[in-house]
């Protein structure tokens, strides 16, 4: 039993790593509070969730505070620049409601899904890429677009998650009455670590071999 609950067992280790990503979604959640911080939350978040799955995190919110600093500025138009094409496409969305023709209509509106899917693709590798490399904006972005492309199953894979966490969430009232539970508690950490255990080997296969 005294095995059991060392410090070294697996199940003291698990317990821990639930802890710590609690205390990470919370920073997160604090941290987003003012909206055009999410992008330096987003980045931060992945900063420590990368370095988690390999048990190499350290003290959270030290880890946490460090990485939003230090990308803060780059994150922060990053962010900016996500939610001006949010904007757009819900504009776009507006406008073809009020169109008429229900061919040209529903052509039109796939293809506004088809952008929605890809920017959210893209989106699985934009922050979690500034938290892990050092570069431009435009190299960011741009390392962003063919780490999507380039790695399709697994952005398939993290997106369907993503996608259907939302879902899940807004099935009834009941699943969103859960989700303003789990959210604020550990599903933001709980996603980012798990996405980071793909993104880990994926970010790995971009660095020279020493």
């Amino acid at each position: 039993m005294s095995k059991l609950f060392s410090m070294d067992s697996p199940l003291m280790r698990f317990l821990t790593k639930i802890a710590d990503l609690m205390v990470l979604n919370i920073l997160f959640c604090v941290t987003s509070i003012p909206l055009f911080t999410v992008g330096a939350s987003w980045t931060a978040l992945y900063s420590v969730t990368l370095k988690m799955v390999r048990d190499e995190e350290g003290p959270v919110f030290r880890s946490y505070f460090q990485s939003f600093r230090q990308n803060f500025r780059q994150a922060t138009l990053l962010w900016l620049g996500v939610l001006a094409v949010l904007a757009l496409l819900v504009l776009d969305v507006r406008a073809l409601n009020g169109m008429a023709g229900e061919t040209v209509l529903g052509v039109l509106r796939v293809g506004v899904e088809i952008l929605a899917i890809l920017g959210i693709m893209v989106l699985q590798y934009l922050f979690p890429s500034l938290a892990r490399f050092e570069a431009s904006l435009a190299d960011t972005l741009k390392n962003a677009c063919i780490l999507a492309i380039a790695n399709l199953p697994r952005t398939a894979l993290m997106t369907a998650a993503a996608v259907g966490a939302a879902w899940i969430t807004l099935i009834n009232n009941t699943t969103i009455a859960v989700g303003l539970m789990a959210w604020p508690l550990i599903g933001f950490a709980l996603m980012a670590f798990g996405n980071s255990g793909i993104l880990r080997k994926i970010f790995d296969g971009c660095l020279p071999k020493a």
